[in-house]
């Protein structure tokens, strides 16, 4: 991320946030967050990255890829999955690309995001991601209210 006021802010400011959640992560050589989530409860790893995208890095991009014990669907049968959800879910976007599920936030980090609305969106990406493996599995409405509790502080997720 780059340095600066905004950039030295927004880093202090993921910082806390994952802390708060109790989320382990790691910072490469570009100051882009990588985290893992996984439990015993969902075979589906979620691989979160944390980046700046843009000419100037001035986009906050979450993004996931959905990793591990993804039932076996077509391609076809993938591209109606993620349309279905698009059309009724605002974040995150999903997509497939070369035989996996991802999906994405974006948010306008130009002048500054302040750290509630971090919190919130980011949550809301977090909670959203996570009901999307559930769905995969079929057990969606199963372990929905134990995420929620740890990720939202609402019973909203979308």
């Amino acid at each position: 991320m780059p340095t600066g006021p905004i950039g030295e802010r927004l880093r202090a400011r993921i910082e806390r946030l994952l802390r708060k959640l109790k989320l382990r992560y790691m910072v490469d050589e570009d100051g882009d967050y990588q985290l893992f989530l996984s439990s015993e409860e969902i075979p589906i790893q979620l691989r979160i990255l944390i980046v700046r995208e843009g000419l100037m890095r001035e986009i906050l991009a979450f993004i996931v890829r959905f990793e591990g014990d993804i039932p076996s669907l077509t391609e076809e049968e993938a591209l109606r999955l993620v349309n279905q959800w698009n059309s009724s879910r605002r974040w995150p976007r999903l997509f497939w690309r070369e035989g996996r599920f991802y999906g994405d936030f974006h948010m306008d980090a130009e002048t500054d995001i302040p750290q509630a609305f971090l919190e919130l969106n980011f949550r809301h990406f977090l909670g959203a991601s996570l009901q999307f493996a559930l769905q995969l599995l079929g057990r969606e409405e199963e372990l929905i209210r134990r995420w929620r509790q740890r990720f939202l502080d609402d019973p909203r997720l979308n």
